[in-house]
């Protein structure tokens, strides 16, 4: 079985790194697509959405305490992040959320969403415009 791949894309204007993939991570998977954008946008992250509407409701064994260790030994460069999950339906984000509550002890701002424009609403802390419609359709590989 091959391994699952994730797209780190990164915004040239806003600089919201995205997180997609059409399987499930491990750990580390998921470790080398984060350091990946760590290298593209200059070692330091400040809006991260990640696109889990696609993936399982569970997250991989290992793949959430990792993560919560990975992000504590790099607090410098996830200071002050906003990292909105984008989940398919409430029982996919209630999974989600409680799988964050590890993140909690971490700099990091963790927030779970079913709708794509309230993820980027709350990342951005904008409710409408331009922007807003262009990174829509920027996510969801439109433009």
């Amino acid at each position: 079985m091959a391994a699952a791949t994730a797209e780190a894309r990164i915004d040239p204007e806003s600089g919201l790194v995205l997180f997609q993939s059409q399987d499930d991570l491990s750990y580390e998977e998921w470790e080398h697509a984060v350091r990946v954008a760590l290298g593209r946008s200059g070692g330091r992250i400040q809006r991260v959405l990640s696109d889990r509407r696609r993936l399982s409701l569970v997250y991989p064994p290992g793949l959430v305490e990792g993560a919560t260790s990975f992000v504590l030994a790099h607090a410098t460069e996830f200071a002050d992040t906003h990292w909105a999950v984008l989940m398919r339906d409430e029982a996919a984000a209630h999974t989600a959320a409680n799988a964050a509550m590890g993140l909690m002890e971490t700099t990091l701002q963790v927030k779970v969403f079913t709708e794509l424009r309230p993820a980027l609403a709350w990342l951005f802390g904008v409710d409408a415009g331009a922007e807003l419609d262009r990174l829509e359709l920027w996510v969801e590989g439109v433009n």
